[in-house]
């Protein structure tokens, strides 16, 4: 749904205006690269947080959420990807 602008299907669930900030924009005062805590020196490997939202900066647009008990999401609009993955 937040992939594809807050919509399922031809039904609107989430506002599109407030979807497409969603893993897009951030914040003045928000870590814009925060250096991922196991990755080498030598990778670009960084991420930015946004509203609850992590952004790897990759360049398909990726944004994932992070719960309790090891639940995930992962979302990738550059790859057409959605994904709820539960630790």
């Amino acid at each position: 749904m937040i992939r594809c602008g807050g919509a399922v299907g031809d039904q609107q669930i989430v506002a599109e205006s407030v979807a497409s900030t969603i893993g897009t924009s951030i914040r003045e005062g928000y870590p814009r690269r925060v250096r991922f805590p196991a990755a080498p020196a030598s990778t670009p490997a960084t991420l930015s947080y946004h509203d609850l939202w992590w952004i790897p900066n990759d360049p398909y647009g990726s944004f994932m959420a992070s719960g309790i008990h090891g639940r995930r999401l992962f979302i990738s609009p550059g790859l057409e990807v959605g994904r709820h993955l539960n630790g």
